[in-house]
């Protein structure tokens, strides 16, 4: 009698609406995008200048001419940020080489990383040359008269293709980086022109080669720009992604801890949230699909969550699984017009699987189904 008893007041009991309420609460809100929104991403997806595997795009005309003119992803990786003023120049980083343009009228060029940004040499557990005094006295100054020639003298005389018994080919990628048909698409260039068009990306080298200490299979070599790195493993050279480190060190994202620890008095060590001289981190590195929803945006539902599982203290699972009244059983038609059996309707489906008398007695409860 006791026991019948309690059965009807555990059955009863207003405390009975917790579960309806954790499967109500459950389905959160959250803005779903404007159309106006859904139209912009759309058109990014088609743009040739979006590149979803960064989820960036190269908006400015003078940049996206400069990027199809000097070679594309081969020599600048993908767009790793959007247009703004960095150090007083309006940039876009890719993952290469930051590209910049000092006024509305100037033209495109490419940042200086390795001087005053990044002058370090051990970055992920790799370790570069650093700038070698001797070196640098032997490389021409940019006021002297026939620069050109002379910088492109000495790129050949100190960038060789062949070190400790690999073909690195430092030289040969110098000046295999910008292709005539990259610059000059419609044929109409001079051929004569290509040494200087890849200057301008590398700079002059600043080091000799250097194996790796702790992996003799990588050789590096430091540009002004850039370094160049080769692989033995695939026998391949390539530039290292110096932007995106750069990138690491104003934002400390993805900062590797030797990097970080030499770039803690620079200036630009996580300075987007502090801020840095002549510079406007507003929207700087904030991809496309991560952009705010706009204000006034409508609202959908999420699909509700689960009840809480019945993993939990005896007394407390026991309130939990205490479900409302359930509706008078009755047939439901179904849209086609036949009478379908009980619970055919997910709402009376969902009444039916609380508890009943068999599912009471289970010292396990299962979860309640979502609608």
């Amino acid at each position: 009698m006791v026991a019948h008893w309690w059965h009807r007041l555990q059955w009863r009991t207003p405390v009975g609406v917790g579960c309806l309420v954790v499967l109500l609460t459950a389905g959160a809100v959250v803005p779903a995008p404007s159309a106006a929104r859904q139209s912009e991403a759309q058109a990014l997806q088609v743009s040739p200048r979006f590149f979803p595997e960064t989820g960036y795009t190269v908006e400015r005309d003078a940049f996206w001419n400069f990027f199809e003119r000097r070679g594309g992803l081969r020599t600048f990786g993908y767009p790793v940020g959007n247009a703004f003023s960095f150090l007083g120049c309006l940039s876009q980083f890719f993952q290469r080489v930051v590209v910049q343009q000092c006024g509305a009228d100037a033209p495109v060029a490419t940042l200086n990383l390795l001087d005053e940004l990044l002058p370090y040499t051990r970055i992920n557990g790799s370790t570069f040359p650093a700038p070698e005094a001797d070196l640098l006295a032997q490389a021409p100054a940019v006021g002297d008269p026939d620069y050109g020639a002379r910088a492109i003298t000495f790129v050949r005389a100190h960038a060789p293709n062949e070190f400790g018994g690999h073909s690195v080919g430092f030289l040969a990628t110098f000046l295999s980086t910008v292709r005539y048909e990259d610059a000059f698409p419609g044929g109409e260039g001079d051929p004569g022109l290509m040494p200087l068009l890849n200057l301008e990306l590398w700079g002059l080298p600043t080091s000799r080669p250097h194996a790796d200490p702790g992996n003799p299979g990588f050789v590096y070599q430091r540009f002004q720009r850039c370094v160049m790195h080769y692989d033995a493993g695939c026998g391949c050279t390539q530039g290292l992604l110096l932007a995106d480190y750069l990138k690491a060190v104003i934002t400390g994202d993805g900062l590797p801890a030797d990097l970080e620890a030499q770039a803690q008095g620079s200036p630009l060590y996580r300075s987007e949230g502090r801020g840095a001289p002549s510079t406007d981190y507003t929207g700087a590195f904030r991809p496309a699909g991560e952009r705010p929803p706009a204000a006034g945006a409508p609202l959908r539902w999420r699909n509700p969550r689960p009840c809480p599982s019945s993993r939990r203290p005896r007394v407390l699972r026991r309130r939990l699984r205490r479900c409302p009244p359930r509706l008078p059983r009755r047939r439901q038609r179904s849209p086609s017009g036949r009478r379908g059996r009980r619970g055919s309707s997910p709402t009376e489906s969902w009444w039916r699987t609380c508890p009943t008398p068999a599912w009471r007695r289970t010292p396990a409860s299962p979860t309640c189904p979502a609608m």
